[in-house]
């Protein structure tokens, strides 16, 4: 579901989509701690849960993929997937803690906390900064390279010397 996503919405908002889905199933297990035993809750958490972090993974992967240079592709994506994990895996250490002090209601409010400033640096960066050349930095998707503006083939998307457009700096540069 990810891959097919990734390729049919611009990468920025396959991004939105399985960030809000990751962030918003986290209150799916706030509802099951007020329903223990509710075997259909459990499934329903644990189904809607796999399903986002699926799809929220597959479309990061795609970002991640856009950003890589092409000389350095192993070098770059390697450290980037490296430092995508780096904070989890710090904080996943003291998930216990957390529990075993305020509960499991307040650990998955705050888990969905968490995503509330990612989704703002989702936002601010498709605002700010063009990924990959399938981008559609004019805002349509007609693909015929003018934008909608009537200028033509001169500010195509896939033109890589636009140095006379207020386009946003490519992930690469």
């Amino acid at each position: 579901m990810g891959g097919i996503l990734a390729q049919r919405f611009r990468i920025m908002h396959a991004m939105m989509i399985g960030a809000i889905l990751a962030c918003a199933t986290n209150l799916l297990f706030v509802v099951l701690t007020y329903n223990p035993g509710s075997l259909p809750i459990m499934y329903m958490a644990v189904i809607f849960d796999n399903l986002a972090a699926g799809l929220a993974s597959a479309v990061f992967i795609a970002f991640l993929s856009a950003l890589t240079s092409i000389r350095f592709t192993a070098v770059q994506y390697a450290i980037f997937s490296s430092l995508m994990t780096l904070i989890p895996k710090v904080m996943g250490g003291y998930s216990g803690a957390i529990v075993d002090n305020m509960g499991y209601p307040f650990f998955f409010i705050f888990t969905f906390a968490i995503g509330i400033p990612i989704l703002a640096l989702i936002y601010f960066v498709d605002r700010h900064i063009v990924i990959g050349d399938n981008d559609d930095i004019y805002g349509d998707d007609n693909n015929d390279g003018s934008g909608g503006n009537g200028v033509g083939e001169k500010l195509s998307k896939t033109n890589p010397n636009l140095t006379d457009t207020k386009e946003p700096p490519r992930a690469s540069e």
